[in-house]
């Protein structure tokens, strides 16, 4: 499968277009959203510690109300959320899920 449908090389683009994403997403929420790390297609959201465990809020509340809307993230229980969707998603699906990330934290900007 990997190379019929030149996963590798698909991935790889993909990766850049996640990654573009992430960053343009973190630049319109710089009080809440730290830095964007990862490369290809896992990434980690980092959140802003301004506070005693704030950024571990931020997480929780975010990785959560993903969790509702159908969109898997991993909170590691510290101020960041890991990102790593499946080589084959579709590009749509990916941004999709990114719009859902990005409605979350519209609705959360002014708590924080």
């Amino acid at each position: 499968y990997m190379e019929n449908e030149n996963l590798i090389q698909r991935s790889k683009k993909i990766g850049e277009k996640f990654h573009f994403r992430l960053n343009e997403i973190q630049k319109k929420f710089p009080k809440i959203l730290y830095r964007i790390e990862g490369k290809g297609m896992i990434a980690a959201m980092i959140f802003n510690q301004d506070n005693v465990n704030i950024g571990s809020e931020i997480a929780s509340k975010i990785s959560w109300e993903c969790f509702k809307r159908g969109v898997f993230v991993v909170h590691t229980g510290r101020e960041s959320i890991k990102l790593g969707p499946p080589l084959i998603i579709s590009e749509e699906a990916l941004n999709e899920s990114l719009d859902v990330i990005e409605d979350i934290l519209k609705e959360i900007n002014n708590e924080y």
